[in-house]
């Protein structure tokens, strides 16, 4: 408690025992007062485990719980938790030593923490706006036409390769499903033999072919016929029998299948960055807002389309459907960029086993 609630507890006890009240009431009163003024110094412990505690400050297991994003919560380690309570319990007594030593209400600090709160508040409200229009589907029309607009975007950064795979784990067995195998049932027979029966689908990726383990590299290369059916081929985990149905040189524009998750991508940022902007200039047009660039210090003029003052009474923007053209940027690698970081692939291991193909 600081030194002003102790000041203040102490004078409303000077005051109630010199108050001319008969010595029961004013024993009463001193009681009640005290009481309220221990209350105030040690908050009631909250419900629940408590996991750390500096001070009258509690951190229960259920705010920590809370901490971890969802979609860490199957993964965090118990050393990960050990180091954020410690983290916790650090800040927690740095932070209650700025405030005894009255550091909050210092100028300065004070303007950067309400800098702070307004930063916090405003990109919350853009935040919610945006996942508003997540949900929001972007038209096959809108994807055709942005690639369209803009395929020399999507040059190929390296040779590719899109194939299907059928594993096994015996050679016989291999060489029979080579035999009879063919493109409409290639499908069906991995779904019911293949040790990896995910190696087949219409959603299977172009994948760069330096990526792929030698033998097979080699195989795919020498093949001219698409799409085509070799091998098999022997390696560590099983013979292999590949449904070749693309390839393409490095240099080459990308289809749109290949690239449609990078559209989608760039599509639906541009539709969330107008609609901040709508929301923006909705808000605006109902407050009085000014912007006097003038005074503004600097080198450099102004540059031509930077109004000189804001007016008040602005049309809110509508927000535009999705633009089919947007700044060009650098080549764009065909594979979507993925979110958060993932492990380096396994490197391929060696052929075990040779198999000579079938031609």
């Amino acid at each position: 408690m600081d030194i002003n609630k102790k000041m203040e507890c102490r004078r409303r006890i000077s005051v109630s025992m010199a108050v001319s009240l008969p010595c029961l009431v004013s024993a009463l009163l001193f009681t009640v007062i005290a009481t309220s003024c221990r209350h105030e110094e040690i908050p009631k412990r909250p419900e629940g485990p408590v996991v750390a505690r500096v001070g009258n400050d509690y951190l229960t297991l259920a705010e920590l719980k809370e901490s971890i994003p969802a979609e860490y919560s199957e993964v965090i380690t118990r050393d990960q938790n050990v180091l954020y309570v410690r983290q916790w319990i650090n800040t927690e007594i740095l932070y209650q030593e700025a405030i005894r030593l009255g550091i909050d209400q210092e100028p300065i600090i004070k303007a950067r923490l309400e800098r702070m709160r307004k930063d916090l508040l405003s990109t919350e409200l853009m935040s919610r706006s945006a996942a508003s229009m997540a949900s929001v589907e972007i038209s096959e029309q809108a994807i055709r036409e942005y690639y369209e607009s803009n395929r020399e975007q999507f040059v190929r950064e390296y040779n590719v390769v899109r194939y299907e795979d059928i594993v096994v784990p015996d050679v016989n067995v291999a060489f029979e499903i080579r035999r009879t195998v063919t493109h409409e049932s290639f499908k069906n027979v991995a779904k019911a033999q293949s040790k990896a029966p995910d190696g087949v689908g219409e959603s299977i990726p172009y994948v760069a072919l330096d990526a792929i383990p030698p033998k097979l590299r080699n195989a795919i290369i020498a093949t001219t016929v698409i799409p085509s059916i070799i091998g098999p081929y022997g390696a560590e985990d099983g013979f292999h029998v590949l449904r070749v149905t693309g390839k393409f040189d490095k240099g080459t524009i990308a289809t749109i299948d290949e690239v449609r998750d990078e559209i989608v991508s760039r599509l639906s940022s541009i539709t969330q960055k107008s609609e901040t902007e709508r929301l923006i200039s909705e808000i605006r047009a109902k407050l009085d807002v000014e912007f006097n660039v003038d005074l503004i210090p600097g080198v450099g003029a102004v540059t031509p389309d930077a109004p000189k003052q804001d007016t008040v009474n602005q049309e809110p923007t509508k927000p535009a459907a999705v633009p089919p053209v947007a700044p060009k940027p650098a080549a764009t690698p065909i594979t979507p960029r993925p979110t958060p970081p993932k492990p380096a692939p396994a490197p391929a291991p060696a052929p075990v086993h040779t198999v000579p193909a079938e031609e």
